[in-house]
C-alpha cells in the first residue's frame, strides 16, 4: 500500500510495499510514482493518473488493461491496482496494489485447459457432488446430440439408457470417494433415442484444499472400434480356420528378447498345448530332430524342409519359409514365417519313390528273366537238339547196320541219349513245377542213412562213397524231395570232377538237424559265384566239354531243401544241405 500526493509523489509505503518492489518504504517515498512502472508503460500511467485526479473516486485503476510493476531490479510483475482518494485531502490518494503472478499463472493454466476441454475429439462434460451437469464441450454435444444449454443441470444419468442407472450411480460414487476409474464400457443414449456404444473416463474434481467436488467424465464413440474388433476376430477366425485346413502356422521371434510366438495351428502341428509351450528360440529348436537342428537360429530369408519330433515320439516333416524384421535403420530384429506340415506330401512322395523304385527293380529282373528265358530256350534247344540228333542218327542203323558198327553199340548209344534227353526234360518240368508252387512235400520221420543208402542205389560205379558218422535220431524228410536234391548234387559233382576221382557223402549231427554232404574233387566254385549258382538257368564258364544242361538243378534243390525245412549251400566244392532232426 502506497500514498502519493497530488504531484505524483510517494509520500508512504507500508513494509509489504517492500516485498512487491524490492526498495525500503523510506526508499520510495519521495520518488515519482511513475519510477514503479516499466518505462514503456510509464506515459499511459501518467495519462490514467490525470484522468483519475480529474474525478477521483474509490475504483480499480485500469480496468480491463494488465498492468505491471517494475521492481529495482528491473523485474516486471503483474499487478491489480485499487485507488481510492484521501477523504479531507489535498489530491492525496491511496493505491493498493495485488501481486497477481500466481493468479495470471491460474487463469492461464485454467484457459488451457478449457481450450483443450472445448477442442477435444472426444464428448467431455462434469458434474457436481449431486450429479448434476456443470459443463458441456462441443464434442458432448456431437455425441450426445443434446446443446449445452438444454443439459446444464440435468442429472448425469439422463445421459443413458434406464437400465444403466444404477451403474452409473455407483461409478460416481466411487469417484466422489477419490477412485479414478478408466476404460469403463457402457451405452449412452443420444437425442434421437438410440443407443451408442462408448468409452468412459471418469476422474474426480478436486477444489484448492483437496475436496473432490464434482467428477469430469471423458466419453468416447467405440462403435467403429468395436466393429474393427469383431472384424478383426472374424479374420483371425477365418485365418485359424484357413491355417488348420492347410496345415499351416505362423512364427514370429524377437531377436532381442529370444521370445518365440507361436499361432494355435503350430502348436497343434507339434502335438503340445500352448501352455506348456515356454516361447523361447530354445524351446522351439528342441523341437527339431537332432540331424536336423541348425547351429544358430538364422538371421536372413530362409525356405526348407525338416522333421520335428512330437512329445509323443511321432515324427512329422515340415516345409518353413522365414525373412528378417528390420527396423527403421534396417538392423535385423526378428525373423516371422510360416509352417506347414507336410508330412502327407513327404509320405506320399517317398511312396511314391519307393514305388518306383520298386517297380524299376522289378522291370530290370523281368528284362534279366526275359533275357535268362531266352539263354535257357537256346540252351535247352541245344541240349535237347544234341541227344535227338545222335537218336535219329543211329536208329537207321539198327535196320541195316554197316559192318563196322554192332546192333548193341548203336542201341547203348541211342539209349544213353534218350536217358540224357528225358533227364533234362524231368529237371525243366521239375524245376517248372517248384516254381509254380505246384509240389506237394510229405515229410515224415525217416531213418537218414537208410534214406541216403537206398538212394544212391540209383548211382552205379564205384566212385560215390557213403559215409554216416552216425545220427541218433530219425530226421523229417520227404524222399521224392530228398532224391531230387541229391539227383542234382551228385551229377553236378561226377559232371565237374575228374572221370575217376571219388564223389564222397557223408551225414552229421549238427544241433538240431542233421548235415549231408556230397564233396568231389573238382575244382569247385569259386566264393564270388557260391550264392549265384542258386540262381535259375545260372551257367558258369568253365563248362565241361561235352557237359550239357539248362542251368536249373541247384536252384531246384535248394527249393526242395527248403519245402522240407533245411538249406542248402556251397562250400567250394562241397556241397551241403540240412533236414530237420525227428
Amino acid at each position: 500500500m502506497i500514498v502519493v500526493d497530488a504531484e505524483g509523489r510517494v509520500i508512504e509505503a507500508n513494509a509489504v510495499a517492500e516485498v512487491l518492489f524490492g526498495a525500503a518504504p523510506a526508499e520510495l517515498v519521495g520518488q515519482p510514482v511513475e519510477a514503479l512502472v516499466p518505462h514503456d508503460a510509464r506515459a499511459r500511467h501518467r495519462a490514467h493518473r490525470d484522468a483519475y485526479g480529474a474525478a477521483p473516486a474509490t475504483r480499480a485503476m485500469g480496468t480491463g488493461l494488465e498492468l505491471e510493476a517494475q521492481r529495482r531490479d528491473g523485474a516486471r510483475v503483474p499487478v491489480d491496482v485499487s485507488l481510492a482518494p484521501v477523504p479531507g485531502g489535498r489530491g492525496e490518494v491511496v493505491a493498493i496494489v495485488r501481486d497477481v503472478t500466481e493468479r495470471r499463472r491460474e487463469e492461464a493454466r485454467l484457459g488451457y485447459l478449457a481450450a483443450v476441454v472445448q477442442s477435444c475429439n472426444d464428448a467431455v462434460y462434469s458434474v457436481d457432488r449431486n450429479g448434476g451437469i456443470t459443463a458441456w464441450n462441443p464434442a458432448a454435444t456431437a455425441l450426445f446430440g443434446h446443446r449445452a444449454a438444454d443439459v446444464l443441470g440435468w442429472r448425469g444419468t439422463r445421459l443413458f439408457p434406464e437400465d444403466r442407472w444404477t451403474e452409473q450411480e455407483a461409478v460416481l460414487r466411487r469417484v466422489l470417494a477419490g477412485e479414478a476409474l478408466g476404460h469403463v464400457e457402457t451405452d449412452i443414449l443420444r437425442n434421437d433415442g438410440s443407443t451408442v456404444p462408448a468409452l468412459l473416463t471418469v476422474s474426480p474434481i478436486e477444489d484448492g484444499r483437496g475436496r473432490v467436488v464434482g467428477a469430469s467424465v471423458i466419453a468416447r464413440d467405440i462403435t467403429e472400434q468395436r466393429l474393427a474388433l469383431a472384424t478383426l476376430a472374424d479374420s483371425e477366425q477365418r485365418l485359424r480356420e484357413s491355417q488348420a485346413l492347410a496345415h499351416v502356422g505362423s512364427w514370429v521371434v524377437d531377436l532381442a528378447t529370444g521370445v518365440v510366438q507361436w499361432s494355435e495351428e503350430l502348436h497343434r502341428i507339434h502335438g503340445v498345448d500352448p501352455t506348456e509351450f515356454e516361447g523361447t528360440v530354445e524351446a522351439a529348436l528342441a523341437f527339431m530332430h537332432p540331424e536336423d537342428r541348425p547351429a544358430e537360429l538364422p538371421r536372413t530369408a530362409v525356405e526348407g524342409e525338416f522333421r520335428i519330433v512330437r512329445p509323443d515320439g511321432t515324427v512329422r516333416w515340415l516345409f518353413s519359409r522365414g525373412e528378417a524384421v528390420v527396423d527403421a535403420r534396417g538392423a535385423v530384429i526378428g525373423m516371422r514365417g510360416i509352417c506347414q506340415d507336410v508330412t502327407e506330401r513327404h509320405d506320399a512322395a517317398e511312396a511314391i519313390r519307393i514305388a518306383y523304385e520298386r517297380e524299376r527293380v522289378a522291370a530290370e529282373q523281368l528284362r534279366a528273366a526275359d533275357r535268362m528265358k531266352d539263354e535257357f530256350l537256346a540252351t535247352v534247344s541245344h541240349e535237347l537238339r544234341t541227344p535227338l540228333t545222335t537218336i535219329i542218327g543211329f536208329a537207321p542203323l539198327l535196320i541195316d547196320p554197316p559192318a563196322s558198327v554192332s546192333a548193341a553199340d548203336v542201341v547203348e548209344r541211342i539209349d544213353r541219349n534218350a536217358t540224357e534227353m528225358l533227364a533234362m526234360v524231368e529237371r525243366v518240368l521239375d524245376f517248372s513245377r517248384v516254381t509254380a508252387g505246384a509240389v506237394e512235400v510229405h515229410a515224415e520221420p525217416v531213418s537218414l542213412n537208410e534214406l541216403v543208402t537206398s538212394l544212391l542205389d540209383g548211382f552205379t560205379g564205384p566212385r560215390v562213397k557213403f559215409r554216416a558218422d552216425g545220427i541218433p535220431a530219425p530226421v523229417v524228410a520227404d524222399r521224392e524231395a530228398t532224391r531230387h536234391i541229391l539227383d542234382n548234387l551228385l551229377s553236378n559233382a561226377a559232371r565237374f570232377s575228374p572221370p575217376d576221382a571219388p564223389i564222397e557223402v557223408t551225414v552229421a549231427a549238427a544241433g538240431d538237424c542233421a548235415v549231408v554232404s556230397v564233396s568231389d574233387e573238382g575244382p569247385g566254385v569259386p566264393p564270388e559265384l557260391r550264392e549265384k549258382v542258386f540262381e535259375r538257368f545260372f551257367r558258369g564258364n568253365g563248362q565241361p566239354a561235352g557237359s550239357r544242361g539248362a542251368g536249373v538243378g541247384l536252384a531246384i534243390a535248394r527249393r526242395y531243401a527248403e519245402l522240407q525245412g533245411g538249406s542248402l549251400w556251397c562250400e567250394g566244392n562241397v556241397f551241403r544241405f540240412t533236414l530237420p532232426l525227428a
